[in-house]
């Protein structure tokens, strides 16, 4: 999935549920009859998804060349998979 495919608009929590003003994305709701707060704990990380996306892109284009430690070196490359991941590229 390439990022024009995402759904845009901001994306929200409200309760175990995810959604922008026009759409909604999905629901946690009963999900191996996990605890309320779990689920909506699951509804927020998705809803962060694109934000946590975009902020990936950002720190690989922007610090990925010149890495400051094997640390952050690894860390690129994890944000790296995680990138192919979200677009369907792995």
């Amino acid at each position: 999935m390439a990022e024009k495919d995402f759904t845009k608009g901001e994306w929200k929590e409200h309760g175990a549920f995810v959604e922008t003003d026009k759409v909604a994305i999905c629901s946690t709701c009963n999900v191996n009859n996990l605890p309320l707060e779990e689920q909506i704990a699951n509804a927020r990380l998705i809803a962060a998804a694109p934000e946590m996306y975009e902020a990936l892109k950002s720190m690989l284009h922007n610090y990925s060349s010149n890495p400051v430690n094997d640390e952050f070196f690894y860390a690129c490359l994890k944000a790296r998979q995680a990138l192919s991941d979200a677009e369907g590229r792995r």
